[in-house]
């Protein structure tokens, strides 16, 4: 069977069914001491009393072990990232009838940068202007709805409808793609990344000027969250930060958690809060704005 660029077999995209399967088992025994440990970790991470920053350190640290667990196997005790599941479709075929596109925000963070943020799975890249439109409209050389990238419980597979290559290799229809790596949409070079190696999440930087307009520093691929602060670990580094706020997935909402006080448009946020689509969040040390792109 020819594999392609990543090494994963051509026709083994889809194989993440059979794992999780074969995981079933594994992930109901696995379930009860996941819980033991969140619970141990919770314990030490104070914030008993109820206070805002053990609130904000409990949810970080749940959201981590959740992760952890998942890597290790257990991936039916839990749910699964946002839009993942085992499909043989087309990312690409007839996106019309596939209906609206999930939403698409941008992230302006001060004295950082600005971020697309994608929260739709698959991600379709193409030429702006494309209709329907592309999840990542690029100013670039490239097909209307030039490539899809993929997420699933292990990772992210690339469908190309153009010349795609990853780390210097065609790929013909498929391929996994690797944790870090240059992708080539064209002639559009890519940096793909995954930062934290607790978190699904990714993100796609330029090899050059921006390509996108409004332009941003980078897309975000966001699968259960977002880590925003000053650790190496986070999807953006923000260097000044006192510490890590976080951007997670509850039901079809967005959500933030940010140790101390902050405030969501100039109104004081609990521990952790939902966010409209259109916000401005401050807190001590940090300050962030969302729209909806």
């Amino acid at each position: 069977m020819a594999a392609q660029a990543g090494g994963r077999p051509a026709a083994a995209a889809p194989s993440h069914c059979g794992v999780a399967r074969r995981n079933a088992a594994a992930a109901a025994r696995g379930a009860p001491e996941a819980e033991r440990l969140a619970s141990f970790g919770r314990q030490q991470l104070g914030g008993g009393d109820g206070n805002a920053d053990g609130e904000h350190r409990r949810r970080l640290f749940d959201s981590l072990i959740l992760r952890f667990m998942r890597r290790l196997g257990f991936h039916a005790a839990y749910p699964q990232p946002h839009g993942s599941g085992c499909s043989n479709m087309s990312a690409l075929s007839n996106l019309s009838a596939q209906g609206p596109r999930p939403a698409t925000l941008l992230l302006w963070i001060d004295a950082v940068g600005g971020f697309r943020v994608c929260l739709g799975n698959p991600i379709v890249l193409g030429q702006a202007g494309a209709a329907p439109a592309a999840d990542v409209p690029l100013l670039a050389d490239v097909r209307s709805h030039h490539a899809a990238i993929t997420r699933d419980a292990e990772g992210y597979v690339v469908e190309a409808a153009g010349p795609v290559q990853i780390n210097g290799r065609a790929v013909a229809t498929r391929a996994a793609v690797p944790r870090r790596c240059e992708i080539v949409l064209g002639s559009l070079r890519l940096k793909f990344s995954q930062p934290n190696p607790l978190s699904l999440s990714a993100r796609l930087d330029w090899v050059g000027a921006p390509r996108t307009s409004p332009a941003v520093d980078a897309v975000l691929l966001m699968a259960d969250q977002l880590v925003l602060g000053p650790s190496a670990h986070c999807h953006v580094v923000c260097r000044n930060w006192p510490a890590d706020v976080l951007l997670f997935r509850r039901g079809n909402n967005l959500h933030c958690s940010a140790p101390g006080e902050w405030t969501i448009d100039g109104r004081l946020a609990a521990p952790a809060a939902p966010l409209p689509e259109n916000a401005r969040i401050e807190g001590k040390g940090f300050s962030f704005a969302l729209e909806r792109a």
